[in-house]
């Protein structure tokens, strides 16, 4: 029994194997069939593929044999191949298709980006697509977007500008990696740069540039872009109602004196004719330019913007010094006497404006203001040409300065460690310091908006030495647009190319008002820039340390906030200049003024000697 079941099980064994083996040997051949078939296939197609490469092997060769120094194979974003073109020349892409990304703050009078002849213009000479990548107008919530998307390590654009973020953000990004150093690059990849320097730059600026651009760890990570209008330096002017002086038999006042004296005739002498009391001597307002104090303090001690003065490489402020309790002892004077507008320190610049840009037939009421004109009035308002400039008044001790600023040298301009080609990037920037292209940024397009200056023209500013560069045709600057960005991202024009921007004739104005306006402005603009109007030794820019920087907001920051609470209290009297002046130098050192200044001291003599 047991043998019989043991020969079954035997038999039914062998029969599985050969069943086994039977369907193993149909299998190994159809895989053998199928391996061959595939490899048949695959060299048919790879011979089609050789085919083309033995018909047209034009398109490798020319990279094996001339891998010129300057040209660079990249890989796009797309995973197409593109080629840089020789340094200064363009388009700056040779062959290929590349994309630059840009971000910046939208501006909502340009109404449309991408059918735009600034964008049109900018791809066109770089041989790219531009990408945009849109911040907040608001130069606040632009920034906080900025710092948000880098503190959450969010991809940014091959190029942020426009985005302010302080010497301090730029370093400390900077130095994390996030904004790329381009110092090598500013030496063996720049060919506009230089010569934009060159032609453009006084010997001054030529130091200023590299003084301002570099960090405090000696690197550079914005592009040093410079953009300015030299007018804008010295804005802060004291204008006079002419007619009104005319009317009452007085001449443009010249001191601090006959000024106190223009102003109570024209509170009393009812100077606009109408026999009502309405004139209104002297106003400021909280508006750029229009400071008052910062004007008319000038007459006593040097007051700037940045509330700095330096005597022989000393550093110090202006508000503890007995000239400027002078200063303010005499303005407190004007207001006893209702000739200061004491609404001045409160008043924006929509408010001041209601002032003066009156309806043609309605008498003005104005007799004298701080602020820059073309803010005040209509360009082709005639009310407008009723004042002239009555500034630097000089004081009691024959001091007689104005205020000055240095603009322009922002360097706000990164290129970020996310961008596809950095040296694409950089040299789209240097590219950006063609004159051309600088002036078509920020005027439009040649031949419609703009020309090139001709033989026998001249500028408003001849007399300073500024020579003519080129014409305005069609302003369209500030209004809706789509032909450019309403900004200044990227360009290379300091104060020679706005300074070089031909007068016209009158009859090519838009009105008389509007031509004798700009006249009288540019005669104001002559006086103060003369030398004697400044000091020798002026505190401009400082670049901070990050802990100087923290000292300095720390504790500077309520100084100037004190200080500027007080001046006014002092002025409009209530606080007592006499009385309450030791009270109030006290609380400034309790603050650590000390300490400020000496911070600002140590950064002065890095940067300056």
């Amino acid at each position: 029994m047991k043998n019989r079941i043991f020969l079954r099980l035997l038999a039914f064994i062998l029969t599985l194997v050969m069943v086994l083996s039977l369907v193993s040997g149909c299998s190994s051949k159809k895989k053998t069939e199928t391996k061959t078939e595939t490899k048949t296939e695959e060299k048919k197609e790879e011979t089609k593929k050789e085919e083309p490469k033995k018909e047209e092997p034009k398109k490798e060769e020319p990279k094996k044999e001339e891998p010129k120094k300057e040209e660079k194979k990249e890989e796009a974003p797309s995973g197409a191949t593109y080629e840089l073109n020789e340094l200064g020349q363009l388009p700056l892409v040779k062959s290929g298709e590349a994309v630059l990304s840009i971000g910046l703050p939208q501006s909502p009078s340009v109404t449309d980006y991408e059918d735009n002849y600034l964008t049109n213009y900018l791809e066109e000479r770089g041989g790219f697509e531009i990408e945009f990548v849109f911040f907040p107008t608001s130069g606040t919530e632009a920034r906080q977007k900025l710092e948000l998307m880098i503190s959450s390590n969010q991809e940014l654009p091959d190029i942020v500008t426009s985005i302010g973020v302080g010497s301090i953000g730029k370093q400390t990004y900077g130095q994390q990696g996030v904004f790329l150093a381009i110092d090598d690059w500013l030496e063996t990849e720049t060919f506009w740069f230089p010569q934009a320097k060159e032609r453009w730059l006084t010997e001054q600026e030529k130091e200023d540039i590299v003084t301002f651009y570099k960090s405090t760890d000696g690197k550079t990570y914005g592009f040093p872009y410079v953009t300015c209008d030299p007018t804008d330096n010295v804005a802060h002017c004291l204008w006079i109602n002419k007619p009104w002086l005319d009317t009452l038999g007085l001449d443009v006042p010249k001191t601090t004196d006959e000024f106190f004296e223009a102003l109570v005739a024209f509170r009393d002498k009812d100077p606009n004719g109408n026999g009502i009391d309405d004139e209104l001597p002297f106003t400021g307002a909280n508006a750029w330019v229009s400071d008052p104090i910062e004007t008319l303090m000038n007459a006593f001690i040097y007051y700037s913007p940045y509330r700095l003065n330096v005597e022989n490489g000393v550093v110090s402020v202006p508000y503890v010094e007995e000239a400027y309790r002078d200063g303010l002892r005499w303005m407190n004077s004007m207001i006893k006497e209702n000739l200061f507008d004491a609404s001045s320190f409160t008043m924006d610049g929509a408010q001041h404006k209601a002032i003066f840009d009156l309806p043609d037939d309605q008498v003005s009421y104005c007799g004298s203001f701080t602020g820059h004109p073309y803010t005040k009035f209509a360009i082709d308002n005639p009310h407008r040409t009723e004042y002239v400039h009555a500034f630097p008044l000089e004081g009691p001790n024959g001091v007689a300065y104005a205020p000055t600023r240095v603009t322009g040298y922002g360097y706000s301009c990164f290129i970020t460690k996310y961008a596809e080609d950095p040296l694409l990037a950089f040299r789209f920037l240097d590219s950006q310091c063609d004159p051309e292209a600088a002036i078509t940024v920020r005027w439009g397009k040649e031949g419609v908006n703009w020309v090139w200056a001709e033989e026998g023209e001249t500028t408003r500013l001849a007399p300073l030495g500024y020579k003519p560069v080129f014409k305005e045709l069609e302003i369209i600057w500030g209004t809706e647009n789509n032909t450019i960005w309403n900004a200044n991202p990227f360009n290379f024009a300091p104060g020679a190319v706005y300074a070089g921007t031909v007068a016209k004739p009158q009859e090519e104005f838009t009105s008389e008002a509007a031509y004798l306006g700009e006249i009288i402005y540019h005669e104001s603009i002559f006086d103060l820039m003369r030398p004697e109007c400044t000091p020798d030794e002026t505190v401009t820019i400082m670049v901070y340390t990050a802990e100087e920087d923290a000292l300095v907001t720390e504790i500077g920051t309520p100084i100037l906030e004190y200080e500027r609470e007080c001046r006014a209290a002092f002025v409009t009297g209530t606080m007592d200049i006499d009385k309450d002046w030791d009270s109030y130098i006290d609380t400034l050192y309790s603050m650590g003024l000390e300490d400020y200044i000496a911070t600002v001291q140590t950064c002065y003599d890095r940067m300056y000697k």
